[in-house]
């Protein structure tokens, strides 16, 4: 069983970080553990967060904007038929 185990070296050549900052939650839950991490002595977190939220309100707000009506009825039909062809 030994002689099946094979070393193996790999050398790293680049790291990248991600930051999360509660993405999938919702503002107001973002903007609510900033304000607990300020209160517990984490500022610089604390302000990451509180910067994300801003972020992703302006970005919600964009995208919850009205959008305009096709111009006839085929075009609404032809946009329907688009979007529930991508969500198959």
């Amino acid at each position: 069983m030994l002689k099946a185990i094979v070393g193996v070296e790999i050398e790293i050549t680049r790291l990248q970080g991600k930051a999360k900052l509660s993405q999938n939650k919702e503002v107001r839950d973002i903007r609510s553990a900033s304000e607990a991490l300020k209160a517990s002595g984490e500022v610089k977190i604390s302000e990451a967060m509180s910067q994300a939220a801003d972020v992703k309100e302006r970005t919600q707000a964009k995208w919850m904007r009205p959008r305009k009506r096709p111009k006839n009825e085929a075009s609404s039909l032809l946009n329907t038929r688009l979007v529930s062809v991508m969500f198959r």
